[in-house]
C-alpha cells in the first residue's frame, strides 16, 4: 500500500512507549516529519 507520507508532518501522542513509539519510529522510517508528545520528556 502506498501511503505517500514522505515530508508530511504528523503529531504522535504517547511517543515514549508502546503504540505511540512504534508509530513515531515507523513514520520516521518512511521519511515523515513528526512532532512527539509525551508526559516524560526524559524518555523521548
Amino acid at each position: 500500500m502506498k501511503l505517500d507520507i514522505k515530508d508530511k508532518l504528523y503529531i504522535v501522542c504517547g511517543a515514549t512507549g508502546g503504540l505511540g513509539k512504534g508509530v513515531a519510529l515507523a513514520l520516521l522510517d518512511e521519511g515523515a516529519k513528526i512532532i512527539v508528545i509525551a508526559r516524560d520528556e526524559e524518555k523521548l
